[in-house]
């Protein structure tokens, strides 16, 4: 994330709660797609699943989020120029809002 145009370290979270549950083989194949087609680990789509309204997952999504950060990368060797270092900041704030979308579940 980034404050004031500069990048924040992120935060180590350590998880060593060990969580387990029974399920069908049907439910866990169900499990497994469904976080296999939100590109999560089963680890993250569970706690998602859990813990927040609901996981949506956008097909082009990712294809499109990299598509910005691929603009944002060649932009930054011309960050100098006002203009430019402005469209930085702008995709940066869309790329942040669009990541938020695509891993809000």
């Amino acid at each position: 994330m980034r404050r004031n145009g500069k990048l924040e370290p992120k935060t180590k979270v350590t998880r060593n709660a060990p969580l387990n549950f029974k399920a069908t083989k049907k439910e866990k194949e169900q499990i497994v797609k469904a976080a296999h087609r939100a590109g999560m680990s089963q680890s993250d789509y569970m706690r998602t699943a859990c813990l927040q309204e609901r996981i949506v997952v956008i097909p082009e999504g990712r294809e499109i989020l990299k598509t910005m950060q691929e603009v944002r990368n060649l932009l930054r060797p011309l960050e100098e120029n006002p203009a430019v270092k402005t469209i930085e900041l702008q995709l940066s704030q869309i790329t942040t809002k669009l990541h938020s979308c695509f891993t809000r579940h």
